[in-house]
């Protein structure tokens, strides 16, 4: 509401102008009692105009009074209040008070909805930028994104043609980062990405633009720039990604993998500086936490990685997967007392995949829960062959992705993968690696599950990952597999050797049974044997073997 105070010095002056000019034209023409009464309603008008509030009601009653009582008093001095006059004046200053406190009530009204429609602007504003930022800005990190980042590089790569400069698209890729979704959960992962893009930020140089393509993959576009600083930046990038993030209150180190295309010589627009990016970084992707400039040769793999991605689908309707075993042995007296099963793929165009190829990218595409089930599937069924053709109980050793793990269906899977196949559940085995264990809150209830069921449970590639004693001491593990980095360098690396020998020391404490991999010669089972490890593997022992040859060697002897 506003205040006297509050009026201008301009409408001062306007409104008592017009309050007197009623009474100038009441004195001055006697007879123009009709023109100062239609001036007072002009007056009225007017003053309410100005002032909507308890100040317009005063002042016009003010007024209407003055000329009432002026009017009054000639009246009692002529003696006229018996006139027809008088009813006229009192019934016209009825309706003057009548008229100003209508159109009071009907300005307070409009300014009412005046202030609504104010707001409703005010929101409609708010909501249209709120929709402008939702279409060019990610909603996570606050970064510019797709739609954001191609304008940007639209611009960028425009004033770069026409002042024939350089600049550079990175594509940047999280190693790891499904694995700390799927194990520390999305609200986790979502904190990652935030400290990501913090560290992204104070890398670049002003002016350079960090978008979110999506999921854990960033683009950054470096304008106006020579090859020697887009390394500079690179290194810089990779340098302060070594600094662990604090994710749960614990340290975890993530790396980036970094593919980098130039403008000229790899695109000279938007799509195709991405694309190459994009194909750059999935060669860093094979070493990780490393960056590449794209070359010919990068499309070459990019091709390679589409047809692995595509073959991947139909690989077991076409028969494409085959599964080896290996035996795992008694080190003392080399009765063969397990096998682990082995995953190959012979593609039909590319020949032999590597698991260390095609397993990251089953577990990348998701076919890594079908494809695992498969395994498991086949496993089962080939041990129940071999026991109902008289061959002693073997226990089969299956890996398990962190993927097919966590998902929610894979002790149900189990469960009826056994009862189809009639095994017991004492003769399977799941190997699990230790990166699974991060999270032992979720991890610990799958194993106790699976305990239930009564399969074994072991931790592959012990001493590369990151679990603690008190980890361990918490799962219901029955083995523990040393990994063959350390068998291999164990005669020659005093520290390997300390490191074995505390790793036996640590699995007998705990009850686990000591399984080495990777064992290539005597002296290695010499050692093993002296430290009291049970188990080992390795090409010593045999290579990975069909199921008909497994069962050649089971219809002969018993030990290798």
């Amino acid at each position: 509401m506003e205040t006297l105070k509050e009026i201008p010095v301009k409408i001062w002056l306007i409104v008592i102008f017009f309050l007197f000019i009623p009474s100038a034209f009441d004195i001055m023409f006697q007879s123009a009692f009709e023109t100062a009464w239609l001036l007072q309603l002009i007056s009225i008008h007017l003053v309410i105009t100005y002032l909507k509030g308890i100040g317009g009601i005063i002042i016009c009653l003010l007024t209407i009074m003055i000329h009432l009582i002026r009017t009054i008093i000639e009246w009692d001095n002529a003696d006229e209040w018996g006139s027809y006059d008088v009813e006229i004046f009192l019934m016209a200053t009825v309706i003057k008070v009548v008229f100003t406190i209508v159109s009071i009530y009907q300005h307070k009204r409009i300014s009412q909805k005046q202030r609504e429609l104010e707001i409703l602007n005010k929101k409609l504003k708010k909501k249209s930028k709120n929709l402008k930022t939702m279409a060019y800005h990610d909603s996570l990190t606050g970064l510019p994104n797709r739609n954001m980042l191609y304008k940007h590089l639209k611009k960028a790569l425009y004033q770069c043609k026409r002042d024939k400069e350089k600049m550079a698209v990175m594509f940047l890729d999280l190693d790891r980062f499904k694995l700390i979704n799927d194990t520390l959960g999305h609200p986790i992962g979502d904190d990652l990405l935030i400290q990501v893009t913090d560290r992204l930020l104070s890398i670049v140089r002003k002016g350079d633009v960090v978008a979110r393509q999506g999921g854990d993959e960033f683009i950054i576009m470096l304008d106006v720039i020579e090859k020697d600083e887009v390394k500079q930046v690179a290194e810089r990038i990779l340098a302060e990604f070594s600094i662990p993030f604090i994710l749960m209150d614990e340290e975890y180190v993530i790396t980036p993998s970094i593919g980098i295309s130039m403008f000229p010589y790899d695109g000279d627009d938007v799509e195709t500086l991405i694309k190459n990016a994009d194909t750059a970084m999935y060669t860093s992707k094979e070493r990780k936490n490393s960056y590449h400039f794209f070359s010919s040769k990068n499309g070459d793999v990019f091709d390679r990685r589409l047809k692995l991605e595509n073959g991947l689908r139909t690989a077991i309707s076409n028969n494409e997967f085959k599964v080896y075993y290996q035996p795992q042995v008694d080190l003392n007296t080399g009765e063969i007392k397990a096998v682990e099963a082995l995953l190959r793929w012979n593609h039909p165009e590319l020949g032999l995949i590597s698991p260390m190829e095609f397993i990251p990218l089953a577990e990348e595409t998701g076919h890594i829960i079908h494809i695992g089930k498969w395994v498991l599937n086949i496993v089962c069924q080939q041990n129940k062959v071999w026991q109902n053709s008289g061959f002693p109980s073997l226990r089969v050793a299956v890996n398990v992705s962190s993927v097919q793990f966590q998902d929610a269906g894979f002790t149900e899977d189990v469960k009826e993968i056994l009862r189809k196949s009639r095994l017991a559940p004492q003769f399977l085995e799941l190997e699990i690696t230790e990166s699974i264990m991060q999270n032992v809150k979720e991890v610990l209830p799958i194993i106790k599950k699976l305990k239930e069921i009564g399969v074994k449970i072991s931790i592959d590639d012990f001493g590369t990952g990151y679990s603690s004693l008190s980890v361990l001491n918490q799962l219901p593990i029955d083995y523990l597999k040393i990994d063959q980095s350390f068998t291999k360098a164990v005669l020659s690396s005093p520290n390997t050797e300390a490191i074995v020998k505390t790793i036996i020391q640590m699995g007998h404490s705990m009850n686990f049974i000591l399984i080495a991999e990777g064992i290539e010669n005597k002296e290695q089972v010499d050692f093993l044997v002296q430290n009291y490890c049970q188990m080992g593997q390795g090409y010593l022992f045999s290579r990975p073997l069909t199921a008909e040859e497994i069962m050649s060697i089971l219809a002969t002897k018993y030990k290798i």
